[in-house]
């Protein structure tokens, strides 16, 4: 236990990992706040359930495909301008078209400002843990992800906390009042010295759409996936799939996310220490899918007329599940060059994102013939079944060097 906390002590005093946590704190703040206010903002804009349900899907489509470009761009400048230089323009990039969406009197205006947020949003976490992986010894590499995450965690918590004593558009105000607040203190952190060592020597790029790299990209993207299949549709859509659970009083988004967040906090901070102790990312994160389709497969078990308080403590064990997004982006970090390190690590998080889109579009059409749970279960068993079968695919690098 000791020599796991000083391994702690040492990780934290890195800056780079400060730098990367403080930004995806702001980062999940801002991510998951449609989620929170998608009911309250669309509600204030005149729009029936009906609506709110169809056009909530609709805005949270074009958020999540301004994440797919954005990080396209975002991880392709990372390789070519610096890690830090992407990380700043990012977070700019997003506090303001966060702080803009407080302003949004109409639909078409708030599906347009969510894309450029998504954007801005896509470039932050996997430029940092890029920064974080590169800059630390590879003992160090999972915990350091790790502290990443678990700030992003209690910035979605966060989200869900202020939004109890803020209304839908102070909340984003605040949020892009927080992002650009951390671009005026300037915190300084060194660049990656993989990154200044290769645009030193001019090393020859590795070529981003390589078979391998295609492939690679493929694998890691469908271990992610189920982490999107839980938040964007058991959190995000919670209300109406709790009321086809037959849960007795209404379910709110905000407190869904919440809960699942706290888990995913939890899952967090287990899946770093039992990855350290087994010396293993891979079967950390096997354990974690395995969790998430039990918990699936059990939905239909799901028993009927609980209170609310039942569907957020499920909220709980699944985010438990989905907890191992830190070092999922730490073993996507692992399987790259440096050259295109940037690039794959901002891609495929944001990939994994707008996986939802898909996801969503799904749920959206199926609902109606197959009912939200079956419709849930299916969508859920396929991808956790294609991410275990992924995941075997993809090579161990827990103590290599990343250089």
């Amino acid at each position: 236990m000791m020599g796991l906390l000083q391994q702690l002590r040492k990780t934290i005093s890195y800056p780079g990992v400060w730098v990367g946590a403080l930004g995806y704190f702001v980062d999940l703040y801002d991510l998951v706040m449609f989620g929170v206010v998608r009911v309250e903002s669309l509600k204030s804009l005149g729009l029936s359930a009906e609506e709110i349900a169809i056009q909530g899907a609709r805005i949270l489509n074009w958020q999540m495909a301004g994440m797919l470009l954005g990080g396209l761009a975002m991880g392709w400048a990372s390789d070519r301008l610096g890690r830090l230089r992407v990380l700043y323009f990012s977070i700019l990039m997003y506090s303001l078209a966060n702080f803009a969406n407080g302003f949004v009197r109409d639909t078409g205006t708030y599906s347009i400002l969510r894309f450029f947020a998504g954007m801005g949003l896509a470039g932050e976490f996997g430029v940092a843990v890029t920064l974080v992986a590169e800059s630390l010894p590879a003992t160090l590499r999972g915990l350091g992800t790790s502290v990443v995450g678990m700030a992003g965690f209690l910035g979605a918590m966060s989200s869900v906390l202020t939004s109890r004593f803020l209304s839908w558009r102070e909340l984003y105000w605040v949020g892009g009042v927080i992002g650009i607040l951390l671009l005026i203190l300037r915190i300084r952190a060194p660049e990656s010295p993989l990154f200044l060592k290769m645009k030193a020597t001019q090393k020859v790029r590795d070529r981003i759409l390589r078979p391998k790299n295609l492939l690679r990209i493929f694998l890691c993207v469908a271990v992610g996936a189920p982490t999107w299949f839980t938040c964007g549709l058991l959190f995000y859509f919670s209300p109406e799939i709790a009321l086809r659970l037959g849960v007795e009083t209404p379910v709110l988004a905000g407190n869904s996310i919440f809960w699942g967040y706290v888990g995913s906090l939890i899952g967090d901070i287990s899946g770093g220490i039992i990855s350290q102790k087994m010396g293993s990312r891979k079967r950390t994160v096997q354990f974690a899918i395995l969790l998430c389709l039990i918990l699936t497969l059990g939905l239909p078990f799901f028993p009927t007329g609980l209170p609310a308080w039942a569907y957020y403590l499920m909220c709980v064990y699944f985010g438990f599940s989905i907890g191992y997004w830190a070092l999922f982006a730490t073993l996507t970090a692992e399987q790259f060059e440096t050259s295109v390190r940037g690039t794959t690590t901002t891609w495929v998080p944001n990939l994994v994102r707008a996986s939802a889109i898909p996801m969503v579009s799904i749920f959206t059409a199926t609902r109606g013939k197959l009912g939200d749970i079956q419709s849930v279960v299916a969508i859920g068993v396929c991808v956790c079944t294609i991410g275990l079968f992924s995941l075997g695919r993809l090579k161990e690098d827990f103590s290599s060097s990343l250089e």
